[in-house]
């Protein structure tokens, strides 16, 4: 079953506001499982745009190499101190992927445009008005 993050923010969204903003705060990292068992944790900038979180990788790269080997996934958001900082966030899942060049690229483009907007920065808190204008 598939689900997006705009599934996520209507179903809970005081925790999906929590998670965008925690997510738009440096790096975050994401943990993955190899062919042989053994973890693999990278860091990622991910997006929230258009109601999904996007995380952009090259095939060809060490994580999309990684992300093929399997769909299971944890993300963890970068701690601000020792202490939590302003609090931990972790999203476990499957996650999907999307393998055509030129969708990557329209896709990539629009969720820049949507993480460069003061707008959609909330737009996990709004439910349906997570889509941004193209």
């Amino acid at each position: 079953m598939e689900h997006s993050w705009q599934d996520f923010a209507l179903a809970a969204p005081e925790l999906a506001a929590f998670g965008a903003e925690r997510f738009a705060h440096g790096p975050a990292y994401l943990a993955t499982v190899l062919a042989d068992g053994s973890p693999r944790l990278r860091p990622v900038t991910p997006i929230i745009g258009e109601g999904h979180l996007l995380l952009f990788m090259e095939p060809t790269s060490p994580k999309g190499r990684d992300r093929q080997c399997g769909s299971a996934y944890a993300l963890h958001c970068s701690v601000d101190s020792t202490a939590g900082g302003a609090g931990e966030f972790l999203l476990t899942g499957h996650a999907a992927l999307n393998s055509p060049r030129s969708g990557r690229v329209r896709r990539a483009e629009r969720a820049a445009r949507c993480a460069r907007s003061p707008v959609s920065r909330g737009c996990a808190s709004s439910g349906p008005a997570t889509r941004c204008a193209a």
